[in-house]
């Protein structure tokens, strides 16, 4: 939506096949969200196969673009599109990557596409090792004009307008909040195991957790795990459902409501929460691993929680040193990960580590400060939109005129 519409104000003609939409074509101009966001390209419902798999020939015979343009995991799409004619259009695929090595055999989805971008460093780095393919990185953005801080005034208003209508009390607490999917990927019992140590030190520590508690990707009850350790009193839901939405404003205020943004991941992609929470100024804590290093400890905005059993082994070193490869640090991959899906190693956080690091960062509140500052200017600088559009315009470009 953020690409294709600035795309569009800066006069491209945009297409884009939504492959989790049924419903009749819509032309530019006649959409909006409910908050009045309006969508300025043409949007295509799928057809009878997943991600629009049949409509891809019968589209680009149909708009003749100059570009065409994927943006999903490469597993969704292998085997069955590498090799996919796209002629007359050049081809791209804007790829994550969430783990040690790469989706086994996925590399030929890449390949299919010589355009494609990585949206990390991490991924950008990691191909190259494992497979030589030279690819540009242009990261995800967020609109600063849309997620940015608050004043301290209207924090604690916001404290009592939440005790208020929720019957949450978050005055004079040390909120650490969470924005994720419940799905295992995240690795939620970490999150709550991490905290369960932390509220025996901090007595005002709370957890908020912002996510569908009961959403059918969550590979354990959550509630149950919750009651088990005793912390019904101390982590609290807000009480989101993934078929009521939230508008900016809202998901401005929830950010604004952490001391702390905490993510237990076993490996982001990228990370959008993460970067949503540095631009409302909010210090972040998150798995030191894939992403974490290049948008967090970079940039001094947060702090980095180790794997288990990697003792002082630091990813953020490692994406940093020309010495190292990603690819072969033993103590990294076999200690600390576990293999998952499609042979990609996952990252197991050390939880002693993550409540050692939220009490630091309780006990240090001009690092707090700190945190926060480079937060919010690394998302002005680097994050933005008004940054990473002209970085896509630039890709586009040269795409059409190569």
């Amino acid at each position: 939506m953020n690409i294709l519409n600035r795309m569009s104000d800066l006069g491209w003609d945009c297409h884009c096949m939504m492959h989790n939409y049924v419903g009749q074509w819509i032309k530019k101009g006649n959409f909006k969200f409910n908050d009045d966001t309006p969508i300025n390209f043409n949007m295509y419902g799928i057809g009878r196969e997943p991600y629009c798999k049949e409509l891809w020939r019968p589209m680009i015979d149909k708009v003749k673009p100059d570009v065409f343009g994927i943006l999903l995991d490469t597993f969704f799409i292998f085997p069955w599109a590498v090799g996919f004619n796209f002629a007359p259009a050049k081809a791209m695929f804007y790829y994550p990557s969430d783990g040690g090595k790469f989706p086994i055999n996925c590399e030929n989805i890449l390949k299919t596409f010589p355009y494609s971008v990585a949206m990390s460093q991490f991924g950008q780095k990691q191909v190259k090792e494992l497979y030589n393919l030279d690819y540009q990185h242009i990261p995800h953005g967020t609109d600063t004009k849309l997620f940015y801080p608050l004043s301290k005034e209207q924090k604690l208003q916001l404290r009592h307008n939440y005790r208020k209508e929720k019957g949450i009390d978050l005055i004079d607490k040390f909120v650490v909040g969470v924005v994720a999917r419940n799905q295992g990927r995240k690795m939620l019992d970490r999150t709550i195991k991490s905290f369960y140590l932390l509220a025996k030190k901090v007595p005002n520590a709370v957890l908020l957790l912002h996510m569908d508690m009961y959403d059918p990707a969550g590979v354990f009850d959550i509630y149950k795990l919750i009651t088990e350790l005793k912390l019904n009193n101390r982590v609290f839901s807000t009480g989101f459902r993934y078929f009521d939405a939230i508008d900016y404003t809202k998901m401005n205020e929830l950010y604004n409501l952490f001391d702390c943004f905490f993510l237990s991941t076993s490996g982001e992609g990228f990370g959008i929460p993460i970067i949503e929470a540095m631009s409302c100024g909010i210090p972040v804590l998150a798995t030191d691993y894939t992403t974490t290093p290049e948008i967090v400890q970079k940039n001094d905005a947060g702090m980095g929680i180790k794997l288990i059993g990697t003792e002082n082994l630091s990813m953020h070193e490692l994406m940093h040193d020309k010495g190292h490869s990603l690819m072969d640090i033993d103590t990294m991959l076999i200690n600390g990960t576990i293999t998952g899906g499609w042979n990609v190693e996952r990252g197991v956080i050390d939880c002693n580590d993550a409540a050692n690091k939220l009490q630091h960062m309780y006990d240090n509140p001009d690092l707090m400060v700190k945190f926060s500052r480079n937060a919010r200017k690394t998302a002005e600088n680097i994050y933005s939109w008004d940054v990473v559009i002209k970085q896509w315009q630039k890709h586009f470009e040269h795409m059409r005129d190569v």
